[in-house]
Parts: structure tokens; sequence; C-alpha cells
């Protein structure tokens, strides 16, 4: 099956735009490849790298294909943050009926496994969060985590706090 999506998204992406400007050659390869790698760790069974394989090339360039491809594979890796991450991305665009079943399917796996940590940063500073040792972040609005208990580090104007939290399911 994710052959026919490479082939689909191949000629989507060689012939989806009349002209595309420099900067959609870039972000249409980048697509491609991410979709590429995507499709052959999925292949390898390697299933949370193909997930967020997928995810990157729907984020460079939104399909239906990708899209689909990285929501089934973040269900059968078992990864709840990449999939309510995804389902978020997926409800705010039209989607055909494949790519929105495998959004109602991720959202019935995996949405009473994820809750929010919310961290304000007052302007002017700037802050970065890290949750349980994670790569930093800035936050730009709430940070989708797994159930249960994290440590949520927060630098603030070269300042850094870690507070403890307890993350109930859609909190």
């Amino acid at each position: 099956m994710r052959r026919a999506f490479a082939a689909v998204f191949s000629v989507v992406l060689a012939f989806g735009c009349p002209a595309p400007a420099a900067a959609d050659d870039t972000a249409t390869a980048a697509a491609k490849a991410s979709y590429e790698r995507g499709l052959a760790e999925h292949a390898r069974g390697r299933l949370a790298s193909a997930a967020r394989a997928f995810a990157e090339a729907d984020a460079a360039v939104p399909s239906n294909e990708a899209i689909e491809a990285a929501l089934d594979d973040a269900v059968a890796a078992d990864d709840p943050v990449l999939g309510m991450t995804l389902v978020a991305r997926a409800e705010g665009r039209p989607l055909d009926a494949r790519a929105a079943r495998a959004r109602d399917a991720a959202r019935r796996a995996f949405e009473r496994r994820v809750g929010e940590v919310v961290v304000v940063c007052p302007a002017p500073s700037t802050c970065t969060v890290r949750v349980d040792d994670g790569p930093p972040v800035a936050p730009a609005g709430p940070l989708l985590v797994g159930v249960g208990a994290h440590a949520v580090m927060v630098s603030r104007d070269g300042r850094t706090t870690t507070t403890r939290v307890d993350v109930a399911p859609g909190a």
C-alpha cells in the first residue's frame, strides 16, 4: 500500500503546482525526501521512525497520503504524543476519506493518553522548555505530553527551574 502512496505522492509533487517558486521547490524536495525515508523505514519495520518521516513530509508539503501514513504508523508504533500532534494538524484542513479514517483511528487510540503542559513566558522575557530531558522548545502554545508524571525545566532569561507535574488525560 505504501508503494501506491509513493507513486501518487511523487505525481502530486511533480505536477501539483504550475511553475512553483524556488521556496516551493525546496519544500517539495524536502517532502519527497522525507516521504521516501518514511517508506524505507516502514519497509524495515521501524514504524516510529517512519511515522516521524511521514510527518516531516506532511509538514513540508501537506498531503493526504503523508498525513495518513504518519497517522497509521504512529498508531502502529503506539506513539500517543506524535499521534495526537498529527490529529491536531489534520483537524485544521480538508482530508480525503482515508486520511480522515486514519485521523479518527488515532484520536480513538490516543486521546485519553495525552495531556498538555502550558508554560507562559511573559514579555519581554525569552524562555525555553524541556520536558523530561527532551529537546528545548520555545513555549509557543500547549505542549502535548503523555499522561503521568513529568519534569518540566523552564529556562527564563538565563535562570532554570524544574517543576514536577502530573498530567491527566486531556488536561
